[in-house]
């Protein structure tokens, strides 16, 4: 019976959806997946990282943070295959899921679709969506960098934590320099309690929900 302070922890990782026709332009007619193989995601010859394959109904790249950071911010973004290369969708970020059995969504008084908090190690996620699954808590690499856990670790549902977005208010000119290579929603959240500011370091990982976060209550300094 999985406890809502123990659910196992899995990583998501970027992975490219293809039709079956981008698998034919990418490894050849006829070519059939086996689920091993990999295609590299670029932005340009000096910015590419390889990724998983799967096929799907519709053509998607999903992208974790730390693949997001290491492509940059360049418009373009294409697949390359053995056999060829195509121009990539808009790229879809890991999306945080707590997926349960349709018996525990109901017992435990949620609902499909529903967002809630999950506590991982020393950080909160506020933006955790409920899904129907084998029981289990989906997170970005850089949320399990930033919380010092790996896969196969457990979180638990925080019912009572509330992570709502406070009424931005005008900050001290104190500067907070993170010392993590992550900087994240909890971050962002104790700087503005703080009434600091968060400056980011050359080299940081800002994770979506800080940036999004930080540039809504004007707290986040980016060079």
């Amino acid at each position: 019976m999985i406890r809502p302070d123990a659910i196992p922890l899995r990583l998501a990782h970027s992975r490219a959806v293809l039709t079956p026709t981008g698998v034919h332009a990418l490894f050849g007619d006829g070519y059939t997946l086996r689920g091993s193989e990999q295609v590299f995601v670029a932005r340009s010859t000096q910015r590419e990282v390889p990724i998983a394959v799967e096929v799907g109904s519709a053509f998607r790249v999903v992208l974790d943070a730390l693949d997001r950071h290491a492509l940059g911010e360049a418009p373009s973004l294409r697949l390359r295959g053995p056999a060829g290369s195509v121009e990539a969708p808009t790229v879809e970020p890991v999306r945080r899921v707590l997926a349960l059995p349709p018996g525990l969504v109901r017992a435990w008084g949620l609902t499909t679709g529903q967002t809630v908090t999950v506590q991982a190690g020393p950080v909160a996620f506020g933006d955790v969506n409920v899904n129907e699954g084998e029981g289990f808590i989906c997170l970005d690499r850089a949320d399990a960098l930033a919380a010092g856990l790996k896969e196969g670790d457990t979180a638990r549902w925080a019912r009572d934590v509330s992570l709502s977005v406070p009424t931005p208010l005008a900050c001290s000119s104190t500067k907070v320099r993170p010392t993590g290579r992550v900087v994240t929603e909890t971050d962002v959240r104790q700087a503005r309690l703080k009434g600091q500011r968060i400056v980011i370091r050359p080299g940081q990982i800002v994770t979506p929900a800080a940036r999004s976060l930080g540039r809504e209550l004007g707290i986040l300094d980016e060079a």
